[in-house]
């Protein structure tokens, strides 16, 4: 909305203003008027686009629009000139600019019926490309604005004007959404520089990239993968499984599904505490180690793990089991996770992972095994980097995801109480750590952001409150091209030489929160 403000002092005896008029509710007869403008451009049922202000030559006009099928051009959408007078509005940020024969219309209002249900407005940049012999405009471009309701996979043209792939994301500058470059710059830097092994590092704000570096030889489409991050990943899995009716709640007995444990010690350990790394069960050395490499024989080979059998065949660890304080980093607690979604669902961890999750949000991953055909739910997953910034952009949203403005398809793929609740930050491991656990996330200890973390910091940052997603992978190798599976396949990564979370998010966090003055780029955002 737009406003002009009227002089401070009236003397119209008519104290509450005229029609379409606020006045001074002190009534102190100082009365300060404004006229309330409707200044944005909307389109309505697709088809009757009203823009209340264009400027053209330094002169104002108000426009409306009809949609139709060029006669002109292959395969576009023209808008036919229904009326033009001129406008009276004031002068704003994101009014219409007629300039060489292109139309450049930002924060288009979209009002259509496919999205009616939902309680959110749609915004799109268009921009039109004027023809005088026709007296009619072409539609060159389409865009969302980035916003909270901005996601990736969009439909972002009009229909027939752009053959956009479903998996693209919106690209724009750290300004055009009010972040400072200055911490962003910072935070790559620090990634990027000499022994930090670092892959890739993705910054999404309001639904749209901005910002992407990859390391020499590497790009937007290079694997990446996940280690412990796949632990999130299982966490969220949970919540759609108790969603769906196929678990309980956090509450149930795993023993309920893992028939193994039923009349024995481990008969009373529920899932919540599985998810919270507090089961109490011993770990036997170094259990991620044992896992994934197997067990060191004397002569120095390895004798592959059944991961299911190693983490259903452990005891009761007493220093935990009777103390206060349980908890313990475990890979086994998150495969017997992974083992009750199984079971409860009847289908692998990674049917269920695509039919539910996956396939949702348009990820196309690989999900590792071990030599017995067991899931590794507590590891392993094979990405790109963009992908597990969209895992990271749906818990940024609470647990909601839009399939596209076509579509129309908003979907709660997790309940919005689950997030919450799998995210906050629920277990002190110790006073003086800021980090806390949650339902297989870390949390800073504020609850306003929270991460996935993986080995060698294969990591997600999500800070909700400012719509803000971080993801960094490590430099990535594969033994082998026989498969995703221990049996006879191993993936390694490099570490950086020093890692600390605060030194890298933070510089990014304060440039999202700094609000860097809005600078719209007259360069053409790019969708890659």
């Amino acid at each position: 909305m737009g406003a002009e403000s009227w002089p401070n002092e009236s003397t119209d005896l008519n104290f509450l203003g005229k029609a379409g008029q606020w006045n001074d509710l002190d009534c102190d007869n100082f009365l300060s008027f404004a006229i309330e403008y409707d200044v944005e451009p909307s389109l309505i049922d697709d088809s009757s686009l009203t823009i209340p202000l264009i400027v053209i030559e330094d002169k104002k006009y108000q426009m409306n629009l009809q949609l139709f099928d060029c006669p002109f051009g292959q395969d576009k959408k023209c808008f036919m000139i229904l009326s033009s007078t001129q406008s009276n509005m004031p002068l704003h940020r994101d009014m219409a600019v007629y300039e060489d024969g292109t139309l450049n219309l930002p924060r288009v209002r979209v009002e259509s019926p496919k999205r009616s249900k939902f309680n959110y407005p749609m915004y799109f940049d268009m921009v039109l490309e004027f023809d005088a012999n026709n007296y009619a405009f072409g539609v060159r471009s389409w865009k969302p604005t980035p916003s909270l309701n901005t996601y990736p996979g969009q439909i972002y043209s009009l229909p027939s004007t752009e053959a956009d792939e479903p998996d693209e994301w919106l690209v724009t500058s750290p300004e055009r959404v009010g972040m400072d470059p200055g911490g962003i710059q910072e935070s790559m830097e620090y990634a990027f520089n000499d022994g930090q092994n670092t892959q890739g590092v993705l910054v999404v704000k309001n639904g749209a990239i901005v910002a992407e570096r990859y390391a020499e030889g590497s790009d937007k489409n290079s694997i990446a993968t996940s280690w412990s991050t796949a632990k999130s990943f299982t966490s969220a899995l949970m919540g759609i499984a108790i969603d769906k009716n196929y678990v309980a709640s956090v509450d149930l007995p795993a023993s309920v599904f893992i028939n193994e444990w039923s009349q024995t010690d481990n008969e009373t350990i529920t899932i919540k505490s599985l998810l919270q790394m507090s089961s109490a069960l011993l770990e036997v050395g170094n259990d991620g180690y044992n896992m994934y490499a197997g067990i060191k024989n004397e002569d120095g080979t390895f004798t592959s793990v059944d991961h299911l059998q190693y983490s259903l065949n452990r005891s009761f660890d007493p220093r935990r089991k009777f103390g206060s304080y349980k908890w313990n980093y475990a890979n086994a607690d998150t495969q017997i996770l992974g083992e009750v979604i199984e079971r409860a669902s009847g289908q692998s961890l990674y049917d269920f992972a695509n039919d539910n999750l996956f396939s949702k949000i348009g990820i196309k991953a690989d999900w590792w095994t071990d030599a017995f055909e067991n899931y590794m739910a507590y590891c392993c997953i094979d990405t790109t980097t963009r992908n597990f910034a969209r895992f990271g952009l749906l818990y940024a949203r609470d647990g909601r995801w839009d399939r596209g403005y076509d579509t129309g398809q908003e979907t709660q793929l997790i309940s919005k109480e689950y997030v919450l609740e799998s995210t906050a930050p629920s277990v002190l491991i110790s006073p003086n750590f800021w980090m806390r656990y949650s339902y297989q996330w870390w949390a800073d200890e504020s609850g306003d952001w929270f991460m996935a973390l993986g080995r060698n910091e294969n990591n997600i940052y999500i800070h909700p409150g400012l719509d803000l997603v971080v993801v960094r992978n490590s430099t990535v190798s594969f033994f082998n091209d026989t498969g995703k599976t221990l049996a006879t396949n191993y993936t390694t990564t490099q570490s950086p030489e020093i890692w600390d979370h605060r030194d890298f998010f933070l510089p990014i966090v304060r440039s999202a929160m700094n609000q860097a003055i809005d600078s719209r780029s007259n360069d053409e955002e790019l969708r890659q």
